[in-house]
This record gives structure tokens, C-alpha cells and sequence, in this order.
């Protein structure tokens, strides 16, 4: 049984629910319920437990032999809502703690990697440190960031998410040296052990679509829906500004974020402040810039 699957039929359950009625919303509603008892169990103090073997060995659990922690599972305590949000935030603490590489800038799948247990998928197969047995998959690390802007830990989301960019694994010749890869595109895996820092497979569309929407979504905050955009930016500190060019439709419009200062987001348009962090993208907005600032509210 695994937790982690437990916890994206939650997820894809809850979606579906509004768009049920009669006895389909009624059996949704059981199979979440089922669901959230089945994660309220894996949860081990600190952390949630992965899975369960046929023959009754835990993985993801502080004592298992191997893989004593998973970061998928506590990634979706958070994303897929099927945790209660304090025991989601000490698990997604707990996952920090022992799976970020703060000197390789890399953020491991799970430790230690598994070696000598079997019959627990074909991850085993790889070496200790590359790809998911020990390594940066980085899909999953990329939706650990997000759990981390969705719990409002800003300042480390934005620190974690610089460790993904692979531009920053090529600072140095040293760097480039280790990396091995190419630092324009996202890698799919990074390894760690005797390893640590060089590429795996590079050219990952997967993990670069959903780094994309990190960085629009959760640290610049910026969602469109129906062809009008909402902002709630969570710069972290050391980035004072941004700019974005915003194509929608018919609508062609800059948006210059001004982070710092304390109060709500608002919008100001040619000077005139505006009550309000949504406007609908229309096409006699072409060519204007849109200034995104805090303000309190009078």
C-alpha cells in the first residue's frame, strides 16, 4: 500500500467532486474519507511514512533500514489537502531537514537509498545516488518548493528554488565541471553519494513545465482564469523587483512587481492606485504597465 497514492486519490477526487451529484458525489466523498483515515495512519510524529510492502516493511519510516524518509509523500501532505495542514508543515520540515544538500544544491528523493532490501520497484536497481534511489528527482523536488510557497515559507521556497535552476550549477568552471550537463535545461535527476552534483538526464520537459509554474504561480503569484489575472507575489527578500510581460488572449501588458513595504497587494495604472490585486486582461489595456506594490489599506 502505498501513502503516496493514497494521497493523489484524494487529490483527483476532491477535483472531481464539484462536478458530481446523486450517488457519483456520495462515493467520492466515501473515497476521501477512506483516504484521509489511510494518511492520518502514516503519519509517524515527524514525518509520513511512503508505503507498506505485501509482507509488512514500512518504507519512508525512521525505522526502516533504508529509506527512512520519502520527499513525494510529504511534498503531497501538502499539495493534495488529504493532511491536516500543522502535521503536513512538520513533515515537509522534517523532509528539510534531512534531504536538502545544502553544499551540492540539491534536494535527494529519499535516504538512505535502498541496497539490500527487494521487491520494492525497480528504483533498487539503480546505484545508491543516482536518479530516485538517493538522487534529485527533480519533479518531485520541484513540488516540495511548491508545498513550501503553499505553507507560506517564502524565504525557503525561494532559497530551494534557486537550487533547481540549473544556471546555478554552472557558476563556476569548477561547477560546470561537476555539473556535466547542460545548464539551460532542466535535468531530471542530480545525483548525490560519491556523486553529488552532476546531471542525469537533461532536456526533462516534465520537471521544466512544472518549474515554470512554480515560478509563475507561487513566487511571482500570478494566476489567470476566464481572462482575468489575480497577483499575490511571495518574492522572497533579496529580490526587490520583477517584471513580467503578460500575452492573454487579446491582452499585451508589463506588470512591474515592487516587493517590500507591508500591507495588501494593489494595482496602480498610470499613477492611479486601484483597491484591488485582480484585473481582467482586456485588449485596451495593450501597451500599459501595470505596477504591483503593497499598500495598506485606508
Amino acid at each position: 500500500t502505498t501513502v503516496f497514492g493514497t494521497m493523489l486519490l484524494y487529490l483527483a477526487a476532491r477535483r472531481m467532486l464539484p462536478f458530481t451529484e446523486g450517488e457519483d458525489r456520495k462515493k467520492l466523498s466515501e473515497i476521501m474519507s477512506a483516504a484521509e483515515e489511510g494518511v492520518a495512519r502514516a503519519f509517524e510524529g515527524d514525518r509520513y511514512v511512503r508505503a507498506r510492502t505485501d509482507d509488512g516493511r514500512v518504507l519512508g519510516s525512521s525505522i526502516s533500514p533504508e529509506c527512512k524518509i520519502d520527499l513525494l509523500t510529504q511534498a503531497f501532505a501538502v499539495l493534495s489537502g488529504a493532511a491536516p495542514r500543522d502535521k503536513a508543515a512538520i513533515s515537509v520540515a522534517t523532509a528539510d531537514g534531512l534531504l536538502t544538500d545544502e553544499r551540492n544544491k540539491l534536494i535527494r528523493l529519499l535516504d538512505p537509498p535502498l541496497k539490500d532490501m527487494q521487491g520494492v520497484g525497480y528504483i533498487a536497481d539503480y546505484p545508491a545516488g543516482v536518479r530516485e534511489n538517493g538522487g534529485q528527482y527533480t519533479h518531485a523536488a520541484v513540488w516540495f518548493v511548491r508545498a513550501m510557497y503553499r505553507l507560506g515559507k517564502t524565504e525557503r521556497a525561494g532559497e530551494l528554488l534557486s537550487y533547481l535552476l540549473p544556471i546555478n550549477h554552472a557558476r563556476t568552471a569548477s561547477d560546470v565541471e561537476k555539473y556535466k550537463v547542460e545548464p539551460y535545461v532542466m535535468a531530471a535527476d542530480v545525483y548525490s553519494g560519491s556523486r553529488a552534483g552532476e546531471g542525469g538526464w537533461s532536456w526533462y520537459t516534465g520537471a521544466a513545465g512544472w518549474m515554470y509554474k512554480t515560478i509563475v504561480e507561487d513566487m511571482l503569484g500570478i494566476t489567470i482564469k476566464e481572462g482575468t489575472a489575480r497577483f499575490c507575489p511571495a518574492l522572497p527578500e533579496k529580490i526587490t523587483s520583477a517584471k513580467v510581460r503578460i500575452r492573454a488572449g487579446e491582452a499585451d501588458v508589463t506588470v512591474n512587481i515592487a516587493s517590500g513595504g507591508r500591507g495588501e497587494w494593489r494595482l496602480c495604472i498610470g499613477g492611479v492606485s486601484y483597491n484591488s490585486d485582480t484585473i481582467k486582461l482586456v485588449p485596451s489595456l495593450n501597451g500599459r504597465e501595470i505596477v504591483l506594490r503593497r499598500e495598506k489599506r485606508e
